[in-house]
């Protein structure tokens, strides 16, 4: 099957399940986003349970990897690839590297939304 067909199915697949958290999780925590919180934490558990089989002997298979991890997780929220990422850099005895990674994301990330609403509005 087609890269891209499975990416993109996989995404169509995560972005159904993100509405639905959203639509489900709404009226908990009244203005806490505990949907945002709730898909993360979720993303983060699933992507480490994904990408942890292929340092077994049953690798994940290349098919399974794009659809779930790349497309699935990719679109349910890009915070479990951010973490795995800086887990990775961590693991590898990088963890300035990862520090510098959370930090830029804060730094860089925040700031934008509020400089991208400015300019939209």
């Amino acid at each position: 099957m087609h890269v891209l067909v499975l990416v993109g199915l996989g995404g169509a697949v995560g972005a159904l399940l993100r509405y639905g958290a959203s639509v489900q999780l709404q009226s908990i925590g009244g203005t806490f986003p505990a949907a945002t919180l709730v898909v993360n934490v979720i993303g983060c558990l699933a992507i480490g349970a994904a990408l942890g089989m292929t340092g077994r002997a049953t690798e994940l298979p290349e098919t399974w990897r794009l659809f779930l991890v790349v497309g699935l997780l990719g679109s349910l929220t890009t915070f479990s690839t951010f973490g795995k990422e800086t887990v990775d850099l961590v693991v590898a005895g990088e963890s300035g590297r990862a520090l510098l990674v959370v930090a830029a994301n804060l730094a860089l990330g925040l700031p934008a939304v509020w400089l991208g609403a400015r300019i939209s509005a």
